[in-house]
């Protein structure tokens, strides 16, 4: 089984029957980008260089008062915000958060660690990213990425949709 197919089973796995809540709950989709050789700074980068969006559109809208930027939100700080505090959460949300800090586990071991807990080289800084990235026509749908580059492979990860209205 190739690296690539390998990752790909277990960040599905690890995000089977895991919903992203917003206005909505919605499900996580594994995305591959080929031939991406690095992790764009901005999320408008992003946008136009991996997911080939027109970001010509992105950038005015982006102008408009309410309508959601794209962003670059860091690995860690995406999950704290959806890893709550246990002391404060019922059993639901525990069996939530349980699920989540497993889905961080396995994109550590996809990007960053091995499948014994040894950092990869070269170890990345940036990788995986997480990027917001609001749909050119529509101010209350932005597509996450949670992505990482495999060296000589491409950008791959998981997407999901955050509803903000």
């Amino acid at each position: 089984m190739s690296t690539l197919e390998h990752i790909k089973r277990m960040l599905l796995s690890a995000s089977k029957d895991l919903y992203y809540i917003s206005e909505s709950e919605e499900s996580f989709e594994f995305v591959y980008f080929p031939n991406v050789f690095h992790l764009p700074s901005t999320a408008l980068e992003f946008a136009s260089e991996v997911s080939g969006r027109d970001v010509s559109i992105l950038e005015q809208k982006s102008e408009q008062e309410n309508w959601p930027q794209p962003q670059v939100i860091e690995f860690d700080e995406f999950f704290a915000n959806l890893i709550k505090n246990e002391d404060e959460v019922s059993e639901t949300t525990m069996n939530s958060n349980s699920n989540y800090r497993a889905l961080q586990e396995s994109f550590y071991r996809a990007f960053v660690n091995d499948d014994n807990g040894n950092s990869k080289e070269p170890i990345l800084k940036e990788n995986p990213k997480v990027y917001r990235v609001p749909r050119e026509y529509s101010g209350t749908r932005v597509d996450i990425y949670i992505v990482g580059l495999f060296e000589g492979v491409g950008v791959a990860g998981l997407k999901t949709l955050s509803i903000e209205s």
